[in-house]
């Protein structure tokens, strides 16, 4: 049976959640408030991040989108916090175009899945490098320091 992992309530955030309590190896389990995630960090308002550096003890903010993403909508900056950004992905538009002709159910038919595109995010060169010092980061100061990210 999957974890369900419920949202954290903030005044604009979306879409935050606290990853512990999921499976990890051996039986474990991640440690609650250590990780967590959260979508629209741009629209952060100054008792957002008061509550993540209060409650969660958030030390990290950890920005995985791509440059275009990152310029449009910067994070809001939150003190205390010190901010990372790590490009998990390439932009999987930039080069798709739909063909003369075609019909938009066609062309979202070639579309990459979820699955696709999450799997695209952990497979390249640069996202393994990214991943390396993201977890780099998490064992030497986020877990022992009891922080989070």
């Amino acid at each position: 049976m999957a974890q369900r992992i419920e949202n954290i309530p903030f005044a604009k955030l979306i879409n935050t959640r606290d990853l512990g309590g999921l499976p990890a190896k051996d039986g474990k389990v991640i440690r609650p408030q250590t990780f967590l995630r959260a979508a629209s960090l741009y629209q952060l308002v100054p008792s957002d991040g008061e509550k993540l550096v209060r409650d969660y003890k958030v030390a990290y903010d950890i920005d995985l989108r791509i440059d275009k993403e990152l310029s449009r909508k910067p994070d809001a900056p939150i003190p205390g916090v010190e901010y990372r950004h790590y490009q998990l992905r390439e932009d999987v538009m930039e080069n798709f175009e739909r063909k003369r002709g075609e019909t938009v159910g066609k062309m979202m038919t070639r579309m990459p899945t979820m699955a696709q595109l999450y799997l695209n995010m952990v497979s390249k060169e640069n996202s393994l490098e990214a991943l390396r010092n993201i977890f780099g980061l998490f064992m030497e100061d986020v877990v022992p320091g009891e922080k989070a990210a």
